[in-house]
């Protein structure tokens, strides 16, 4: 999307603490925990534990598109704490956001990052599930700030700032 997630930056504490899966950033849609979260190199990873077989339809769904590498890319919900801009002189350029806090991490059907890359048509799920992934985050009314902040516009980080992106990049260029 244009920005870059320094690796090395990531807080990790929190998020270990509860690392629970999510599907397409639906925090009412759970399916599992991450164990062994962390930076390897330049990579965040960890391993994915779903909830056991007939815990839900739903859950039993997301498990066998992903062992038959249909569902194959995560996606992260993340608080940004230090950032500037990749170009100073470019107010709508993307973001070097140099740390960062996990929030959460989902299971997704068409990632932000294309390198996370996942085909979405002819996916085969419910039409329910397709509904929680192709219309999440499309609500006025989040429920949290933490889910305005994983269904924000790219680069908008008017909810972690507070300020809207276009008065955080006046700013930056002293307007």
């Amino acid at each position: 999307m244009g920005d870059v997630i320094r690796q090395d930056g990531w807080d990790l504490s929190s998020f270990k603490r509860n690392p629970v899966a999510l599907f397409g950033h639906e925090h009412g849609f759970p399916v599992g925990t991450w164990k062994n979260v962390r930076v390897d190199g330049k990579r965040l990873v960890g391993e994915l534990v779903f909830a056991k077989a007939g815990t839900s339809s739903r859950i039993d769904e997301i498990r066998s598109l992903v062992e038959q590498r249909i569902l194959k890319a995560v996606s992260v919900g993340f608080r940004v704490k230090e950032y500037e801009p990749l170009d100073k002189n470019e107010p709508w350029g993307g973001w070097d956001i140099q740390a960062s806090e996990l929030l959460e991490t989902s299971v997704v059907s068409v990632p932000a990052h294309q390198d996370a890359l996942l085909a979405a048509s002819a996916l085969g799920i419910s039409r329910e599930t397709q509904k929680m992934v192709f219309l999440a985050g499309r609500s006025s009314t989040p429920s949290s700030k933490s889910q305005a902040a994983a269904t924000a516009t790219p680069r908008d980080y008017s909810d972690i700032l507070g300020a809207s992106s276009d008065a955080v990049r006046a700013a930056r260029l002293g307007r």
